[in-house]
């Protein structure tokens, strides 16, 4: 059994979400193994996907990705300002 069918397919919270704080108050995993992730960025991500496409990997995919990238251009731009405000140069890209 994978974990996908614990934390997606076979879990209320992904597939029938009671409100947007649950998210935040319930751990990650279920059953036994319940007090050991608290993760809920991952739950709410999993039940945007589902809200969207249900069990279509597809978006799942994509949202991961999208995520990511965004997380990479935030921390670039975070990077430039702190070396900004430290007075260390940056690599000018308007020249090239």
């Amino acid at each position: 059994m994978s974990d996908e069918y614990l934390l997606i397919l076979d879990n209320p919270r992904t597939q029938y979400p009671s409100g947007f704080r649950d998210f935040f108050l319930e751990k990650f995993w279920s059953g036994k193994y319940r007090g050991i992730y608290y993760r809920p960025l991952v739950t709410l991500s999993y039940a945007f996907c589902w809200m969207i496409s249900k069990d279509n990997p597809l978006s799942y995919h994509i949202f991961n990705l999208l995520f990511h990238l965004g997380v990479v251009v935030v921390l670039f731009f975070l990077s430039q300002r702190f070396l900004d405000r430290a007075g260390i140069t940056t690599v000018s890209y308007t020249h090239l």
